[in-house]
């Protein structure tokens, strides 16, 4: 069994494409996503809207409301923290059934300047119930402009909910490991970076924070449709099989983490 903790509402893998989704392609994602986690053994995903239009436009929000599945699917969302009215809409995501907020570094530009207004909004978060996804991939052209670690320990000193430092901090890995150690509510959410990173030194030291903090603080993610289901739990198998975890860890990190964070049963 299988729950996949980041999975993108799109079937084609373009960044673009985040912030413009139709409303009707929600229920084919919808559909195709059931029908893949039939055929991969995955039970719950986390569908992670970037696009801000789905709680404030009526179509968009009629055609979540009509797609949703709360016993396949959880929700998160990008939240537009510069917007004048986003404790409304915090509310009304948590309201709406959304777990968690999101924030991505370098496709949201967040400047430094900016991690105080973040971290207002993670408190406000943390109140209503949800937890945080900091997406902390280490790349991109502006990868010396926007860096997502820094904005994580900013949130992290100010909240005790869960704090998932999504692809697990790529090829910083080792930098998300210490803020690991410092904090007990901050998690690493493998998505992508297992792929990305095979045969790399970065799976040495994935490896190896699995071991020294357990397996407990980690989660499996795929990054649909960036990298497929299929190729996402099979370079996690190869992956744990090269390392020789065992069964308790590998069903820890591919399900009772997840489980967990989202309160499922």
């Amino acid at each position: 069994m299988i729950i996949d903790m980041f999975i993108h509402p799109i079937l084609k893998p373009s960044e673009a494409d985040l912030f413009n989704i139709d409303p009707n392609s929600v229920s084919k994602v919808s559909d195709h996503l059931a029908g893949a986690f039939q055929k991969n053994e995955i039970s719950h995903g986390v569908i992670c809207f970037f696009d801000i239009k789905f709680l404030k436009s009526r179509p968009h929000l009629d055609a979540f409301r009509k797609s949703r599945n709360d016993l396949l699917y959880s929700y998160s969302y990008l939240i537009d923290f510069r917007s004048d009215d986003w404790l409304e809409t915090l509310t009304f995501a948590a309201k709406e059934g959304f777990k968690s907020i999101t924030f991505h570094s370098y496709l949201q530009e967040i400047k430094e300047s900016e991690y105080d207004n973040v971290r207002t909004v993670c408190i406000e978060a943390e109140k209503l119930g949800l937890y945080i996804n900091v997406c902390s991939a280490f790349g991109s052209k502006k990868i010396y402009k926007y860096y997502s670690l820094p904005l994580a320990v900013h949130i992290l000193d100010a909240v005790s909910c869960p704090v998932l430092l999504v692809h697990a901090g790529g090829g910083k890995l080792i930098e998300a490991l210490l803020i690991a150690e410092m904090y007990p509510n901050a998690y690493l959410e493998t998505s992508f970076s297992v792929t990305f990173w095979k045969n790399s030194s970065v799976e040495i030291d994935l490896a190896y924070g699995i071991r020294k903090f357990g397996a407990d603080r980690f989660m499996f993610g795929s990054d649909f449709p960036f990298v497929s289901l299929e190729i996402a739990i099979a370079d996690h198998n190869i992956f744990f099989e090269k390392f020789a975890f065992g069964k308790n860890e590998i069903e820890q990190i591919m399900y009772g983490t997840s489980r967990k964070i989202l309160n499922l049963k």
